[in-house]
């Protein structure tokens, strides 16, 4: 029976599989013009930069967009926090009114102060009053002045300002006068015992002095 003879194209169609047998090859799929056209726009749309910037900025980790820091291109927050940090000048950090004149308004009556100059100016006391002549008596003064076990007793002088007046003061860091190492929390702590001591005092002459009658 005669056979017909392949072409060569009709050749090329057929690949033979380890096992023998003759199968005919089909061509590639032909490319899915719509999902690349979706590839592209998807990708088009990651690369877009956010609305109001000339160009794309890296993308970060979080997936937000990141612009590179410039030297001064600190943020108010850091700015802030700069600021907290740099100013260390003397505060009061307890302030208690002794009158009732001063419990409305404490320009107007007498007021106890805790100043806190940190540990390089140290801690000190004062009591503010509207009278310019105003001087606390000894046994007031006493409380900042006597002497305790182990710790510094305060003086007056100038080594911590509040509002340009002077203070009762003592250091809270360094050596004492014999060589020994003075305790920043202890000191601190005695520094606010005493304060304490000196408010209970005035407090105590302002209700004699009102025949009785404490002011609160």
């Amino acid at each position: 029976m005669p056979t017909k003879r392949k072409t060569a194209d009709q050749a090329q169609d057929i690949a033979t599989t380890d096992a023998g047998t003759a199968t005919l090859t089909e061509p590639p799929p032909a490319a899915n013009p719509t999902a690349e056209t979706a590839s592209q726009t998807a990708a088009a749309v990651r690369q877009e930069p956010p609305a109001g910037q000339e160009s794309s900025p890296p993308l970060g980790s979080d997936g937000k967009y990141h612009t590179m820091r410039e030297p001064g291109d600190d943020t108010a927050a850091e700015q802030s926090a700069g600021q907290k940090k740099s100013s260390w000048a003397p505060r009061t950090t307890i302030a208690v009114p002794l009158t009732e004149e001063a419990k409305r308004d404490h320009t107007k009556g007498e007021v106890a102060r805790y100043i806190d100059g940190y540990n390089y100016e140290g801690v000190g006391a004062r009591i503010d009053s509207p009278d310019p002549d105003f001087r606390p008596s000894e046994d007031v003064k006493g409380a900042l002045k006597e002497e305790h076990p182990y710790r510094e007793s305060m003086r007056w002088n100038d080594r911590i300002l509040h509002n340009d007046k002077k203070t009762f003061h003592k250091k809270v860091t360094g050596k004492r006068p014999d060589g020994s190492e003075r305790s920043p929390v202890g000191e601190r702590l005695d520094g606010e015992g005493r304060f304490e001591e000196m408010v209970l005092r005035r407090r105590d002459e302002i209700e004699k002095a009102g025949g009785g009658k404490a002011p609160f």
